[in-house]
Parts: structure tokens; sequence; C-alpha cells
């Protein structure tokens, strides 16, 4: 079950997002945020911590309450989890634990991602034992180049840091899509925070061979610290500044005087 090249990504439009959490917390608050995302586009977010990035993140995928505004995925209105309303999203946290179960085994975490899924099929997929020799030779081909290859029956908890996101990142944008509906929305939220500069550039190549070199790329946004990773990847950038949208930087054709590590940390 292979990552469909012909899948298109969804479209992105966010109006007027309010969030003003409860209790008084100014973390996360969001100051009317309003734009639009491109099918394909590769878009990181970049700003200070607590300034509203992940909670930009958060309502795209359904998960806050006290929202104001729209967010709308493809043809869809988020306004409950996104995987109940939309298929071939794949989401990756900062902490490997909010994605993976370590006592689990990879094919167990793989089947337990799909319990609120929309998409029918890929749970017909996973299930069958006609999927796990499929699984395992994927698998194979992925840690080929590790110290220890793991199987369906492995568990996260037997894998090292790096390992356990390599497999998030895998699953996210492979195998918890049936092969018709593919990845048409990935989301990076500081993925690459836990891990070393040697695990984090082998992420982001396998994110690149595997998402940007087809005919029609699913849309990626992406939260980083990087600096390096954000304009090497991606088509615009989006600075977020105490819960609004201070600027949005287009990947230029020529060389442009904001598209550059001094500017992006001059703007925060």
């Amino acid at each position: 079950m292979l990552i469909n090249n012909n899948v298109k990504g969804y479209d992105i439009e966010i109006s007027n997002l309010k969030f003003n959490p409860p209790k008084g917390n100014k973390k996360g608050v969001l100051r009317d945020i309003s734009f639009k995302i491109q099918s394909g586009e590769f878009v990181s977010f970049i700003g200070r911590n607590g300034h509203g990035k992940s909670s930009i993140f958060k309502a795209i995928s359904g998960e806050l309450k006290y929202l104001e505004g729209t967010v709308k995925v493809g043809n869809c209105i988020i306004d409950e989890p996104i995987h109940k309303l939309c298929g071939g999203v794949g989401i990756v946290h900062q902490y490997v634990q909010d994605d993976l179960i370590p006592e689990l085994s990879i094919l167990r975490n793989i089947q337990i991602r799909q319990l609120n899924c929309n998409d029918k099929k890929i749970r017909r997929e996973t299930n069958a034992d006609g999927w796990k020799p499929i699984l395992n030779a994927k698998l194979s081909q992925f840690f080929r180049s590790e110290d220890f290859v793991p199987t369906n029956e492995t568990l996260v908890d037997d894998l090292s840091g790096g390992q356990r996101q390599l497999l998030n990142v895998l699953i996210s944008i492979e195998l918890e899509h049936s092969s018709v509906i593919g990845c048409k929305l990935l989301l990076l939220d500081e993925h690459l925070t836990s891990l070393d500069k040697v695990v984090q550039n082998k992420v982001m190549q396998f994110i690149e061979e595997r998402t940007q070199k087809t005919d029609d790329k699913p849309t990626i946004l992406m939260i980083t610290h990087d600096f390096e990773y954000a304009l090497k990847y991606s088509d615009s950038i989006i600075v977020i500044y105490e819960g609004s949208v201070k600027e949005i930087i287009k990947r230029p054709t020529d060389k442009d005087e904001k598209w550059n590590m001094q500017y992006l940390n001059s703007v925060l």
C-alpha cells in the first residue's frame, strides 16, 4: 500500500479565526487570523513560543474548543476532529508519545489510529492478514540503513527515539491512508524538536522524497524554529506574532532580501 502519487492536496482557508482560552490563559491566543493555502503548497509557520502557532494547527485538526471564525479544509468545515471529516490527513506532533503507544506493536498502533477515521477502506486493509507482509516489506525498505529493522510485531518501545519519530512520519504519510486516498494534508507540529541533526535531516529528506517529487503534491504545514529547513523546503513562510499573522513571505523566483536567515531572525 503505497502513497498514491495522483492525489491532490487540500486547499485550506482560515477566516477570522479567534481563540481565547478560558481561565485567563493567554498562551496560544489567536486574534482574527485569516489566510489561504493552495493545494500542494509547503508552508512553514514560525514565531516565538506561546504566540499561537500550535493553536492554529489544533484549529485545523479540530482539536480546539472556544473558537470563533471558520476553518475550511478542502470542502469540509472543520468543527470536530478532522479525521472524522476528511480522509488522507497525517499529523506528526512534537512529542512521539502523543502519536504512538509504546507498549503496543507497530501494527496495532496503525490500526488504533484508524478507529476515528472516516475511511472504512483503510481499516479493512490494515486488519487483513495479507497486509502484514506488505507492512513488513515497507518497514524493511524504510529502515534498511538502520542497525535494527523492525517488523509489524515490534513494540514501539523497542525503537530508539529517532526511529519512533521516523516511524511516526512514515505512518502519517503512507501507512494510515488507503491506497486510493493517499496523503492529502500533512501537519508537522515541531516534529524535529527532540531529534539530533542527523535524524532531523533524515526525516526531512524522507518527507521530501515521499511528497515533493510527485505530480500532485499533498499540502504540508510545518511549525518549526529551524529557519534553515523553513527556507529550504517552503513555498511560503507565515510569521505568527502575539496571536496574529505578522507577515506572509513568499519564496521568490529570484533573490529576495526577505528570503534569508537574517530577515527571519529580525522579523521576530
